[in-house]
């Protein structure tokens, strides 16, 4: 070997599956070291929330070498409702791309936007951030991001961008929760605040937190557009308008048909998402039956729109995996009933820390605690209750004190492997959690995490 001959530094990768099945098994191990307990519960108008106060201690329960294998098809289980519609959505997808709807539509509407894509990422990013500031459509997004992906790469982009300008747009004005009423509105109830108060903060919030995704967004794109091997996506594809021909595109009757269908069943979701509180199967049910007509329609006839069907559930199978696994961590702290004591222990020095101090205490306690209840909604019954008693004593406004949990929930969105529709677009774009948690850091910790931060200090300065 010639002695100026270069040798390649060798880097352990994980897949996340593995990473997710390591952490449960750490878990499962401290299940022997922290002791088990509960706190009492009681039901409001039909929610079981903790009595601060009421916590006690009692006998250990660990996870035993066969309770934590049976606990992984529980994880699976419990997490059906994501897997199936998040299975069914990408076949519908499927099944739209092979009426060659999708692609024609695309290239015919952003062939007139040629050169204005950086407008195209603000006007779409503040569409679905407005959405998301409702608190119903973080979940149901993961219908739109195939279609946001393949925009994000008609404008020359990667599937990276499609995910922003969709999935994180979302997220900011999840996070902001100005009217969010799986957070917000959850959190004033149980602190006996005015619903929706505050509102003026909030909607500070939500500008600086999309502003603040909208300029990652950008000036991610414009790095893999002078040079695409810096995308985060190994070996992405682009599909740059300037490669095609827009003038020869030509919109049959049926794919025009196909293309108002599928509005419409987008129109449908958002309103039953909305105003009705749609979950997880009843919009599985409405994209399984908008694949079909659109099957027929689009003329694949039933035996070709059953075999897209099938293969776009297929070529997704591997979500299922990680939705499933993203599960197991709650599932097997809940089963050895150390979840309570970790929010007994981590509550007690906050007590005493001050109003300043306890804002930056309850926000990492937040950030931890949501890596293992991901659900905003759940964490909320969990945490509230005592972290209201918590700002009573250290001084700090109840209102804060929301504001604390949802940065918490917030940032976590986009960074725990525990947190199922994060990790399922993640693996639909083939994007490296590992590449992913290096690039985002700044933007999300430094850039979401310090803003909000700061919002929450000067509001309990201002009071």
């Amino acid at each position: 070997m010639p002695s100026n001959a270069i040798k390649e530094k060798k880097s352990i990768q994980f897949n996340t599956i593995v990473i997710v099945f390591i952490l449960a098994v750490i878990v499962a191990l401290l299940s022997y070291v922290i002791p088990a307990g509960q706190f009492a519960r009681e039901v409001v108008d039909g929610r079981s929330l903790v009595v601060p106060g009421s916590f006690q201690f009692m006998e250990s329960t660990p996870i035993t070498f066969w309770q934590f294998w049976t606990d992984i098809p529980k994880a699976w289980t419990n997490g059906a409702g994501n897997i199936w519609m998040i299975l069914i959505v990408s076949a519908m997808v499927a099944v739209l791309e092979a009426t060659g709807t999708l692609d024609a539509f695309l290239t015919k509407s952003l062939s007139s936007l040629k050169g204005k894509e950086e407008l195209m990422i603000i006007l779409i990013g503040t569409f679905f951030s407005i959405l998301g500031a409702t608190g119903t459509f973080l979940t149901p997004i993961i219908a739109v991001l195939p279609i946001g992906v393949k925009a994000a790469k008609k404008m020359g982009y990667d599937g990276v961008v499609g995910f922003m300008l969709t999935y994180a747009a979302t997220a900011a004005g999840f996070d902001a929760g100005v009217i969010n009423i799986y957070s917000t509105s959850i959190g004033q109830s149980i602190a006996g605040l005015p619903q929706f108060s505050g509102l003026g903060w909030r909607v500070l919030e939500h500008v600086v937190f999309l502003a603040i995704t909208l300029i990652a967004t950008i000036l991610y794109g414009r790095r893999v557009k002078a040079d695409p091997s810096k995308s985060l996506i190994p070996g992405h594809v682009r599909e740059d308008l300037s490669d095609e021909h827009p003038e020869e595109v030509k919109l049959t009757a049926r794919q025009i048909i196909v293309g108002l269908i599928t509005l419409a069943g987008f129109g449908v979701m958002i309103y039953g998402s909305l105003a009705h509180k749609w979950g997880n199967n009843q919009i599985s049910a409405l994209f399984f039956m908008l694949a079909i007509i659109i099957g027929l329609v689009g003329g694949l006839g039933p035996n070709k729109t059953a075999d897209v069907f099938s293969a776009g559930i297929k070529n997704t199978a591997v979500i299922a995996v990680i939705i499933g696994m993203s599960q197991l961590i709650s599932v097997l702290m809940t089963d050895a009933n150390i979840m309570d004591t970790v929010v007994y222990y981590v509550s007690m020095p906050i007590m005493s820390m001050g109003p300043i101090l306890g804002i930056f205490a309850l926000f990492v306690f937040n950030l931890i605690f949501n890596f293992f209840i991901p659900s905003a909604t759940a964490q909320c019954y969990v945490v509230m209750p005592i972290q209201i008693g918590i700002a009573d004593l250290a001084g700090i406004n109840p209102q804060v004190a929301i504001e604390a949990y949802k940065l918490g929930d917030a940032i976590t969105n986009m960074t725990w492997p525990t947190v199922p529709t994060f990790m399922a677009c993640l693996a639909m774009l083939n994007i490296p959690y590992d590449k992913w948690l290096k690039w985002s850091f700044k933007w999300l910790i430094c850039g979401l995490g310090g803003a909000g931060a700061i919002i929450m200090i000067l509001w309990q300065l201002i009071g």
